[in-house]
């Protein structure tokens, strides 16, 4: 088995791990990695202020618990 698809050329790991599309992903660069800069507790969620490693843009997600 081979891991070049149709003659074209091979397959590289990040080319693999771009296909996922669940995740979070940065609405400015596109960048998938965040820090973490607070947590929150809320009557039926978690608020969270995320920044992008790459470009530094913020954001705020809500997570339902449980």
């Amino acid at each position: 088995m081979s891991n070049v698809p149709d003659g074209g050329a091979p397959l590289r790991l990040s080319d693999l791990q771009h296909r996922d599309d669940r995740g979070l992903v940065c609405r400015k660069c596109g960048g998938r990695h965040f820090y973490t800069l607070y947590t929150r507790p809320k009557p039926g969620c978690i608020v969270r202020l995320k920044e992008c490693r790459h470009c530094g843009a913020r954001m705020v997600t809500r997570e339902r618990a449980g």
